[in-house]
Protein backbone atom coordinates (compact mmCIF):
# COMPACT_ATOMS: atom_id res chain seq x y z
CA UNK A 1 0.00 0.00 0.00
CA UNK A 2 1.22 3.47 -0.81
CA UNK A 3 1.52 6.03 1.96
CA UNK A 4 -1.91 7.65 2.26
CA UNK A 5 -2.32 11.34 1.57
CA UNK A 6 -3.82 13.91 3.88
CA UNK A 7 -7.58 14.15 3.44
CA UNK A 8 -8.04 10.69 1.90
CA UNK A 9 -10.98 8.66 3.24
CA UNK A 10 -10.66 5.11 4.49
CA UNK A 11 -12.83 2.47 6.11
CA UNK A 12 -11.65 0.33 9.01
CA UNK A 13 -12.16 -3.19 7.63
CA UNK A 14 -10.32 -5.30 10.22
CA UNK A 15 -10.99 -5.28 13.96
CA UNK A 16 -8.08 -3.38 15.53
CA UNK A 17 -6.23 -4.40 18.66
CA UNK A 18 -8.08 -3.37 21.83
CA UNK A 19 -5.98 -0.28 22.54
CA UNK A 20 -6.86 1.38 19.23
CA UNK A 21 -9.99 3.47 18.69
CA UNK A 22 -12.47 2.54 15.98
CA UNK A 23 -14.53 -0.44 15.04
CA UNK A 24 -15.07 -2.37 11.82
CA UNK A 25 -17.02 -0.26 9.36
CA UNK A 26 -15.94 3.09 10.84
CA UNK A 27 -15.09 5.78 8.32
CA UNK A 28 -12.08 8.04 8.82
CA UNK A 29 -9.96 10.55 6.97
CA UNK A 30 -6.19 10.92 7.12
CA UNK A 31 -5.31 14.01 9.14
CA UNK A 32 -1.53 13.72 9.17
CA UNK A 33 1.19 11.32 8.01
CA UNK A 34 4.74 10.91 9.32
CA UNK A 35 7.41 8.23 8.97
CA UNK A 36 6.22 6.57 12.18
CA UNK A 37 2.45 7.15 12.24
CA UNK A 38 -0.69 7.73 10.22
CA UNK A 39 -3.12 9.97 12.13
CA UNK A 40 -6.79 9.54 11.28
CA UNK A 41 -9.94 11.27 12.47
CA UNK A 42 -12.93 8.95 12.67
CA UNK A 43 -16.35 10.21 11.61
CA UNK A 44 -17.29 10.47 15.31
CA UNK A 45 -14.43 12.96 15.86
CA UNK A 46 -11.93 10.69 17.64
CA UNK A 47 -8.33 11.15 16.48
CA UNK A 48 -6.07 8.10 16.56
CA UNK A 49 -2.63 7.19 15.28
CA UNK A 50 -1.55 3.90 13.74
CA UNK A 51 1.91 2.72 12.72
CA UNK A 52 2.03 2.61 8.91
CA UNK A 53 2.10 -1.23 8.86
CA UNK A 54 -0.99 -1.44 11.11
CA UNK A 55 -2.76 1.23 9.06
CA UNK A 56 -2.19 -0.81 5.89
CA UNK A 57 -3.49 -3.93 7.66
CA UNK A 58 -6.61 -2.31 9.15
CA UNK A 59 -7.80 0.25 6.57
CA UNK A 60 -8.91 0.15 2.96
CA UNK A 61 -9.69 3.14 0.75
CA UNK A 62 -13.37 3.96 1.04
CA UNK A 63 -14.15 3.11 -2.57
CA UNK A 64 -12.50 -0.34 -2.28
CA UNK A 65 -13.62 -1.32 1.22
CA UNK A 66 -15.34 -4.62 1.75
CA UNK A 67 -16.39 -4.68 5.39
CA UNK A 68 -16.87 -8.06 7.05
CA UNK A 69 -20.46 -8.46 8.17
CA UNK A 70 -19.96 -11.64 10.21
CA UNK A 71 -18.40 -11.42 13.70
CA UNK A 72 -15.14 -13.34 14.23
CA UNK A 73 -15.81 -16.99 15.01
CA UNK A 74 -14.07 -16.70 18.39
CA UNK A 75 -16.26 -13.82 19.57
CA UNK A 76 -18.45 -14.43 22.60
CA UNK A 77 -22.13 -14.47 21.69
CA UNK A 78 -24.27 -12.05 23.67
CA UNK A 79 -21.30 -10.14 25.03
CA UNK A 80 -20.89 -6.38 24.95
CA UNK A 81 -17.90 -4.05 25.04
CA UNK A 82 -17.26 -1.24 27.48
CA UNK A 83 -16.03 2.16 26.30
CA UNK A 84 -12.46 1.00 26.99
CA UNK A 85 -12.97 -2.04 24.77
CA UNK A 86 -13.19 -4.70 27.47
CA UNK A 87 -15.61 -7.59 26.94
CA UNK A 88 -18.53 -8.04 29.35
CA UNK A 89 -19.74 -11.61 29.20
CA UNK A 90 -23.41 -12.41 29.81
Amino acid sequence: MQIPGRGQRFILTVRPLDWYAGSVGSGAFVDEVSDTAVYVVFDGGIRESFPPARFAEYFKPEEHAAVATQPPSNSAQGSTRTASGRMLLP
